[in-house]
């Protein structure tokens, strides 16, 4: 994959309650390269986890969470992340059965940028991966020349 150089130290979590949706998505990103991978079962079990990694200066680089989970549904859980300093800038990809616009219209109205509708197959988020790493990219050249 071109660009994949970007991803191959990254640190990326995939939040799905179904193991087999974590399984496929975590062997499609490690097909792709990516660095290190980790996963949980819940939005509660993920914050958890990334709050710990950002407080041991470890961040995640790109979460990929589904919207309908028990416990802390994917949405609750992007406002818990939107809201804390260290984790608020993360770039949040939310996994999605749902392709109504009153759902759509509701996370983007939250600040979430980045849906993916399921199933998400590899080319899916191929693309989805270098529309993140063009968005990164923009942002360090925006600090770089404090734009």
């Amino acid at each position: 994959m071109e660009g994949e150089s970007f991803w191959k130290d990254k640190k990326i979590i995939v939040v799905d309650d179904f193991e087999m949706v974590r399984n496929l998505v975590m062997r499609a990103l490690r097909e792709l390269h990516c660095g290190q991978i980790d996963e949980a079962e819940n939005g509660a079990i993920a914050l958890k986890m990334v709050t710990d990694a950002a407080e041991s200066g470890q961040p995640y680089d790109l979460i990929f969470s589904d919207w309908v989970m028990p416990i802390l549904n994917g949405m609750e859980f992007y406002e818990k992340i939107k809201s804390m300093e260290k984790t608020k800038g993360t770039p949040f990809v939310m996994f999605t059965a749902e392709s109504d616009q009153t759902s759509v219209m509701m996370a983007v109205k939250a600040g979430i940028k980045h849906f993916m509708v399921k199933p998400v197959l590899k080319p899916k988020l191929i693309a989805k991966l270098k529309e993140i790493e063009g968005d990164l990219n923009l942002e360090a050249k925006k600090r770089q020349f404090n734009v």
